[in-house]
């Protein structure tokens, strides 16, 4: 990952952003749509005042534990799935049944059986998460050569040995799907965090529109625009160390 480039790109849509902003701020000229500077001081100074930061990293460990769970869960299916012709057949009805429809209109159903509490949010975005992974990882499989399959058998390969071809096949197409996904997941975790919560930058957001307070509001929406950028960031450095081969394929 070249950090320089990453940097330009970052501050480049950054400033396009802030000058949108505040273009629109000054022709609109209201209340709901405040300077980006006032904004900015706002969000400076209430970040520890205000527990903002706090309201940051609970949105945030409610990310990395679904992401987490998700891949624990949804890689080892997924090449189970691609390999065993019997597990494919079990998973791909339900896959196919679950995989097109909007996961938030399970959202009801999570709260009616787990009860409104920090485990069903967790678990609704692993529920959106974990069938974008299995069936990248499934087709990954799918799509191997039967040569390097052939070669290791000659080798006397043992079943466990298979892993060193599914694993490296399989892992660029679990991030893609991971890198697909998280921005559902964060649109989702807004809407969970609305249903009575207290914390987390969706009851942030929700709770300042209602009290009309559009620099927390928009402070809000800032932290929740660095959270994603935050985790696109990390999967594309974890993708990079994790299948490093394929940088060396490219160049």
């Amino acid at each position: 990952m070249n950090y320089k480039q990453e940097s330009i790109r970052f501050y480049t849509g950054a400033l396009f952003i802030f000058c949108t902003w505040f273009l629109f701020s000054h022709i609109v000229n209201k209340s709901f749509l405040p300077d980006p500077f006032g904004t900015l001081t706002y969000l400076l100074e209430n970040f520890m005042e205000k527990n903002l930061y706090y309201d940051f990293l609970i949105s945030f460990k409610r990310i990395i534990l679904s992401l987490f769970i998700s891949f624990v869960l949804g890689f080892p299916l997924g090449i189970i799935a691609g390999v065993n012709k019997t597990a494919d057949n079990i998973l791909s009805p339900i896959l196919y049944f679950f995989y097109p429809l909007p996961k938030i209109v399970f959202l009801p159903l999570f709260f009616v059986f787990f009860g409104i509490n920090e485990t069903t949010r967790i678990l609704l975005l692993v529920f959106i998460l974990v069938f974008q992974i299995i069936v990248s990882v499934r087709d990954s499989v799918k799509n191997i050569d039967f040569e390097y399959i052939e070669l290791f058998r000659t080798l006397g390969a043992k079943p466990l040995d298979y892993l060193k071809i599914y694993i490296p096949f399989a892992a660029p197409g679990a991030f893609s799907s991971i890198r697909i996904s998280t921005g559902m997941a964060i649109a989702v975790l807004f809407i969970t965090e609305n249903f009575i919560a207290d914390r987390g930058l969706g009851y942030v957001i929700l709770n300042a529109m209602e009290l009309r307070n559009y620099f927390e509001m928009y402070s809000g929406i800032i932290l929740m625009g660095f959270l994603g950028y935050f985790f696109y960031f990390l999967i594309d450095y974890m993708e990079i160390k994790v299948c490093f081969w394929q940088k060396s394929m490219l160049e």
